[in-house]
């Protein structure tokens, strides 16, 4: 059934796409277009367009534009992406993608969906688009965050979720978990050039954190996992900002990611593309994505090898990234970043101190401290594939088997990095939650 909607869905859009650029090309809508690509008529550079069907085969990913079937409404002064009922999805080096939502619909709340993203995606009912310089532009008006922010990075599978709800129980505070604005920038880095990329984690985080009528006394940002890798990056251009990184025993969380992502469509067709000699010599580039997604090259050149890439399997690839961003928040640290660490195990040994920990360091009431802890009890990962309950349904199914052979792969990019061995507990430095 998936396959026939995705087909119906790309010829449908085809078709529309095909005859919208005629029309459009007829009324004068693509002239206007190319000057505010290149820079002109910013009061009108603001491309608002209706949706009439959106389809993703997985809702993981980025939400790019190609994923709605959409008409144009009108042109706006790019103020209009200030509304609140307006945010940021999308962005790559030419153009940032919003969505407008109802105004009942509160896609930073956990009740709607845990994630920002996929709110985003399910409730939106408008695109908004802008050429990136006038995205630049908007976000040098709305300037640097009026209000407290806490950047909470995250290796992944390790209670990031949860803490988001704990900071969201509180009075004032704006949770947003997963705002796909700072995922993009991932990609984004890569493509620009160096000298443009301060700009662009600029312009992400002032949109991010534009004001809102709600006037929160705190926006916590709680990105996935490889974001934390330009986590320093926001650290240099706004300075401000609060950083906390989030992690758990390694072997922990290979198995809490495997679980959740190891039989996941899209992960297991990346993985079969980076495995596959023959997708190395057709499509190179498509072969290395989810080793550039998960794997920090820039940092470490050396293990950015076909041969190494070839033979890794799933668990090899899931503690690369657990090591890597581990690293780096040692790293990020030894630079002099004013970053500390949580973990996980210590919620579950006492979370009446792991919340007052967390309260302390952001600023906020120790009054909300049992209020902050009643919100654990929420299943946090009601939103992905398998939830808490599905979990326990399925038993021993995705349960990884240590292998010797796994264990060796672990101990290769654990050894590599410099981090603890999966198998061994982790101890990061100034943990406030182990205090």
């Amino acid at each position: 059934m998936e396959l026939i909607v995705w087909f119906a869905f790309s010829v449908s859009r085809f078709f529309v796409h095909s005859l919208q650029n005629l029309w459009w090309r007829y009324n004068g809508i693509t002239n206007t277009l190319k000057l505010t690509r290149a820079g002109e008529l910013y009061e009108q550079s603001a491309h608002i367009l209706d949706i009439h069907w959106r389809y993703k085969w997985d809702v993981i990913p980025p939400t790019e534009k190609c994923r709605f079937i959409a008409t144009h409404n009108r042109f706006e002064h790019p103020r209009c992406i200030l509304a609140d009922v307006v945010s940021l999805i999308y962005l790559d080096e030419n153009e940032a993608l919003f969505v407008e939502t109802p105004p009942n619909v509160d896609i930073y709340n956990s009740d709607t969906n845990p994630f920002v993203y996929m709110a985003q995606y399910k409730y939106a009912i408008r695109l908004i688009v802008l050429p990136m310089a006038s995205f630049h532009k908007i976000a040098d008006e709305i300037g640097d965050p009026k209000t407290d922010v806490l950047l909470l990075s995250n290796t992944g599978r390790c209670g990031s979720t949860a803490v988001t709800q704990i900071l969201e129980s509180v009075p004032g505070v704006l949770a947003m978990s997963e705002p796909d604005g700072f995922t993009c920038l991932q990609n984004v880095i890569k493509t620009v050039h160096h000298e443009k990329v301060d700009r662009y984690v600029q312009s992400v985080t002032r949109v991010t954190c534009k004001p809102l009528s709600s006037n929160p006394r705190l926006i916590c940002i709680k990105t996935r996992s490889m974001c934390f890798l330009h986590a320093d990056k926001v650290a240099n251009i706004a300075p401000g900002i609060k950083h906390l990184f989030l992690y758990r025993d390694g072997k922990a969380t290979i198995q809490s990611f495997y679980h959740a992502f190891g039989n996941a469509p899209t992960f297991t067709f990346w993985h079969s593309m980076l495995t596959s000699r023959l997708a190395h010599c057709i499509v190179p580039k498509q072969s290395r994505h989810l080793w550039n997604w998960f794997i920090d090259i820039e940092t470490y050149p050396e293990i950015n090898d076909k041969e190494l890439m070839l033979r890794s399997s799933v668990v090899g690839i899931l503690v690369g990234h657990w090591s890597c961003l581990c690293g780096a928040y040692k790293r990020f640290k030894a630079s002099g970043m004013a970053v500390k660490a949580f973990k996980y195990e210590d919620i579950l040994e006492n979370p009446r101190h792991a919340c007052e920990s967390l309260l302390a360091y952001c600023g906020l009431p120790m009054e909300y401290a049992g209020t902050a802890c009643k919100a654990l009890s929420k299943d946090a990962q009601r939103g992905m594939y398998k939830t808490r309950t599905a979990a326990d349904e399925q038993g021993d199914k995705y349960h990884i088997k240590w292998t010797p052979q796994f264990q060796a792969e672990a101990d290769f990019f654990c050894d590599y990095v410099g981090v603890t061995r999966i198998g061994e507990p982790t101890a990061l430095p100034d943990t406030i939650s182990s205090l």
